[in-house]
């Protein structure tokens, strides 16, 4: 007698490259059926300068966190697809053969091209450049580092076949073809303009060695062989590009309304909200979306749970020591609650490593304003806290600026994890948070990006529906009153020190 054959169940798969981790996500028809990720770290050679190993960090990530999620799946549910999601933007020049050239320069934390930016700004005219792009030529753009490469180092750029993006190298390694998506093309200027590459800037033909362009629900290629012998993934399944993890989140998140936009706490903290096609330009950036006919806004800090991070690991060691990072973590907040909002007269500014958004000054530093004697470290945790705050804050109000009228936020991100954080931003920003249940976010984004491109799902309206809200965090109006105070004096005390500032960095180091 003939054997049935077995149902299976189709499944779509997101991977994230993010900063410090990769992550894997499975989803059915919404809900998350398996996940993974492994760590990874940064490299900073120099000050100002960050990277990644691609073929290691970005490809050998990428193929861990494939195994693991796959040999957890139940053997009647396949892959049909793959979305992407990175970190972003980056670049990495490639030769002939896919190879990595140089170690991958990371997106706006790696500073290295400040006086290409500059050139560009003063060549183009800042005016000119806010007309022609949408935003200003800061660290976050990919074009200034190009150019950085072209001048510093020639060998490598004259090897050069292309300069892939993350997700794009990740792309070729499981498809054979490079693209890269054109919400992060965008900041690939000057080499990018109304969808297209251009070459209006181009001294050295670069434009020559950019990737094909697609939108994020695109599909770039199909598994090869090689890739899929490599991964475990089915052979010749498509392969959707997807995009840098800010428009992932807001995928993952099923942020759908104009009035809502997604705020991730990771490494930097980052914000995204969609928008009606406008003119309107600031400081922050303003790009396409993931589909034809969608516009974003696009806010990322320099920092957020990498300065939570260098708190523990410079003043709270022994709770590393006596456990990990999560419950030190948790420690770190419960002595924070002990503070009343405002940090017993300290007030911290966390442009630890310069700043992006909503204004950019590679060069501005970390402040911390108030210090006394009877201060305590939850004092000073909860004062980092808060200017991580006021820094979304500062950013929400230059997106208002800019016509989005953002009225609520959807959280999501490792940083969620602590109450604390959460309820001191909806109190700073007087805006609810509904937070999203992990692992739905970038990964996840990238898995309903997949299913958009190649499966049965329409956009964001289908995804909205699917995606789990674990609790709201409302704003205390009366908190909120005493933080309004206080972000007047956060503005001010960055004006009022940004000249003495970069003096004290002008001093040479030892």
């Amino acid at each position: 007698m003939k054997r049935a054959p077995e149902a299976v169940t189709d499944a779509f798969l997101g991977i994230d490259i993010g900063t410090r981790s990769t992550k894997g996500v499975v989803l059915i028809d919404g809900s998350v059926v398996g996940e993974a990720h492994v760590g990874h770290d940064v490299s900073n050679p120099v000050p100002q300068q960050f990277e990644h190993d691609a073929e290691s960090i970005w490809w050998g990530g990428v193929v861990a966190v494939t195994r693991l999620v796959l040999a957890a799946l139940p053997k009647d549910v396949r892959i049909v697809a793959v979305g992407l999601s990175a970190c972003g933007p980056c670049v990495v020049p490639v030769d002939e053969a896919g190879r990595p050239l140089r170690p991958a320069i990371l997106y706006g934390v790696d500073t290295r091209s400040t006086r290409e930016v500059a050139a560009l700004q003063d060549g183009i005219g800042r005016d000119v450049v806010q007309a022609r792009f949408g935003m200003p030529l800061t660290s976050q753009t990919v074009g200034p580092k190009i150019d950085w490469i072209v001048a510093n180092e020639p060998d490598v750029y004259e090897r050069t076949r292309a300069f892939a993006s993350t997700n794009g190298f990740v792309g070729l390694r499981l498809t054979g073809v490079l693209g890269l998506d054109r919400h992060q093309a965008a900041y690939w200027a000057p080499y990018f303009r109304d969808g297209g590459w251009d070459a209006s800037y181009d001294t050295a033909d670069v434009v020559k060695k950019l990737p094909e362009l697609f939108w994020s629900t695109d599909v770039v290629g199909h598994v090869t062989a090689p890739a899929a012998e490599q991964t475990g993934l089915p052979r010749g399944i498509p392969v959707v590009i997807g995009s840098s993890d800010g428009m992932t989140s807001a995928y993952g998140t099923g942020t759908s309304e104009a009035s809502q936009a997604v705020l991730n706490y990771g490494s930097t903290l980052g914000a995204t909200v969609f928008t009606g096609r406008s003119t309107a330009t600031g400081g922050v950036w303003r790009t396409p979306g993931a589909v034809a006919g969608q516009d974003c806004l696009v806010a990322g800090m320099s920092t957020g749970g990498a300065l939570a991070k260098w708190f523990l690991e410079q003043f709270a060691r022994e709770l590393l020591q006596a456990g990990d990072s999560s419950s030190a973590f948790l420690q770190l907040a419960a002595e924070a609650e002990s503070s009343p909002a405002g940090a017993r007269g300290l007030l911290l500014l966390p442009y630890f490593a310069g700043e992006r958004t909503p204004f950019y000054d590679p060069g501005a530093a970390g402040v911390v304003l108030g210090l006394r004697l009877d201060h305590t470290r939850g004092d000073h945790y909860r004062a980092l806290l808060e200017g991580t705050a006021f820094g979304v804050r500062h950013i929400l109000d230059e997106m208002a600026r800019m016509e989005a009228d953002v009225e609520s936020l959807r959280a999501t991100g490792g940083g969620t994890a602590t109450a604390l954080w959460l309820q001191i931003v909806s109190n700073v920003t007087g805006l609810s948070q509904e937070v999203v249940a992990p692992p739905y976010g970038s990964a996840s984004g990238a898995a309903f990006l997949a299913a958009i491109g190649a499966g049965p799902l329409d956009g964001l309206a289908d995804i909205a529906a699917r995606v789990p809200v674990c609790r709201v965090v409302r704003p205390d109006a009366q908190v909120s009153k005493t933080y309004q105070r206080l972000f007047a004096t956060y503005l001010a005390l960055y004006t009022q020190t940004r000249d003495l500032l970069t003096e004290l960095g002008a001093e040479p180091r030892p």
